[in-house]
């Protein structure tokens, strides 16, 4: 049985920019689309199996719980509460520093872990 899968309103936005970014200003909408595509299936995969991923190595994400999924160039981190519940909490570009970004909560435009 697949988990619930709940998105924070940042990471959404995260998503929303990756592919703003690919089919507007790198003027690919079918790469947008691929990459769309992978977050789905990725997603997909992590409420089929939501200890599938590590918990990632960075610590500002260890204490968090959040786990790592890589999907492509990005790095989708999210939790599990083992209640049947994936929280989708950002995602990034794997050239970010995401762990500082982590620690410094800048989760602007949604809610905190």
């Amino acid at each position: 049985m697949a988990c619930d899968v709940l998105w924070t309103e940042r990471a959404q936005q995260d998503v929303d920019d990756i592919i703003g970014y690919i089919a507007v200003k790198l003027a690919s909408p079918h790469a947008a689309r691929e990459h769309l595509i992978a977050f789905e299936d990725a997603v997909d995969r992590i409420s089929n199996n939501p200890k599938l991923y590590a918990i990632s190595r960075q610590l500002s994400c260890v204490v968090r719980g959040l786990r790592a999924c890589f999907v492509r160039r990005y790095v989708l981190l999210y939790s599990y509460n083992d209640k049947d519940t994936v929280f989708v909490y950002r995602v990034f570009s794997t050239l970010q520093d995401y762990g500082s970004i982590v620690e410094r909560g800048d989760n602007r435009h949604g809610s905190a872990l």
